[in-house]
């Protein structure tokens, strides 16, 4: 620790010659014999704290709890005077956090805002910083449910050498229709389908997924994947999703090795069975009684186990799924306007559509 010396005192070069420090001399003199280190016991006072140049993000009970408000810092520094010789303008900030289209907006005004104020430094670091602590909104924050559900209805029967698969092209968010011809069933293989109900933004990157998964194993295996195979894989893509889940309601139908008609059921985390006839979606409560009261399958408690596979023949289902499909249309405010069945038997897979009701 260098010593301070008065400010009368001229500065010396150093050498050994140089007298010491003037202000030395009694401390050194009386220093007894045999003494290399001076020890001290004074302390110099600690430097204050700088003040902190970011803002205090701050919510209070009057204002809303969605909403972020910017206050001044506890300890403001000395503001710097702008090029016109004023103090900078006070800053007022508030931002609006309700959904992650706003958050961006946010974002975007206070970056540019930031940019045109270069000549003020400490404007620029403060807005550069808000920037920097603005995060997109989560669930609490945001407080109602994140995802949406665009109704709609699947339906799949399986036969013994066919399988029909049908669902409205009806998409609405509660009393709108976004469109009124949106097909929800996607083709994976050559004979198997996949239908989807519930949050479309889901079914499309669950259907994205599945279709670059059964791509690979194409490459790998130089062959399509069955149905029993794509069942699985689509259980195990859900249940790898359960903790933040695809919010798609799924009817799986196509045809085994065997050329049998099959059909999966799954809820939202990948727990699925194979049935004789499932439904999906918004109108699936009025069908089900129907079809449980049409087709009566067999109970899997009952030994020995029986076939799925249902009685009717391939017309036969197709103009029950029909006829369901009318009934709930009647109904179900979100299942209409018109229905597309996919017929998959050993010929390929044929499409025919139907209308309904538009209101």
């Amino acid at each position: 620790m260098a010593w301070p010396c008065p400010a009368s005192s001229a500065v010396q070069p150093l050498s050994s010659s140089a007298p010491p420090c003037p202000s030395l001399a009694p401390s050194l003199s009386s220093l007894p014999k045999g003494t290399r280190s001076l020890s001290l016991n004074r302390r110099s006072p600690s430097p204050s704290p700088l003040p902190s140049l970011r803002p205090e993000l701050t919510t209070s009970p009057s204002h809303s709890p969605h909403k972020l408000h910017l206050s001044p810092p506890s300890h403001p520094p000395p503001s710097p005077l702008s090029p016109h010789g004023k103090p900078p303008p006070p800053i007022s900030c508030s931002l609006n956090l309700t959904s992650p289209f706003l958050v961006e907006k946010e974002k975007q005004s206070i970056s540019s805002k930031a940019n045109t104020e270069k000549q003020n430094p400490l404007l620029s670091s403060l807005l550069l910083s808000l920037l920097s602590s603005i995060k997109s909104p989560t669930m609490a924050l945001r407080g109602d449910w994140m995802y949406e559900n665009n109704g709609g209805t699947c339906v799949a029967i399986a036969g013994i050498d066919y399988c029909v698969v049908a669902a409205d092209t009806r998409l609405s968010v509660g009393y709108n229709i976004l469109t009124r011809d949106h097909s929800k069933i996607c083709s994976l293989a050559d004979k198997v389908v996949l239908a989807s109900s519930g949050f479309q933004g889901d079914i499309r990157a669950l259907h994205k997924n599945l279709a670059a998964r059964h791509l690979l194993y194409q490459h790998q295996h130089n062959k399509q994947m069955s149905c029993p195979a794509m069942g699985q894989l689509l259980s195990n893509t859900l249940y790898y999703k359960r903790f933040f889940p695809y919010y798609a309601f799924n009817v799986l139908g196509g045809l085994d090795n065997e050329g049998k008609g099959c059909v999966f059921t799954y809820d939202a985390v990948g727990s699925y069975e194979r049935v004789g006839y499932s439904t999906q979606g918004s109108g699936s409560s009025l069908i089900m009684p129907v079809l449980d009261n049409q087709l009566k399958s067999p109970s899997p408690l009952l030994l020995p186990a029986r076939d799925a596979v249902t009685p009717l023949s391939e017309t036969e289902a197709v103009d029950l799924v029909k006829d369901v499909f009318a009934s709930a249309t009647e109904r179900d405010i979100y299942t209409g306007d018109k229905l597309e069945i996919v017929v998959i038997n050993a010929s390929g897979i044929k499409r025919e559509y139907l209308e309904l009701r538009k209101d």
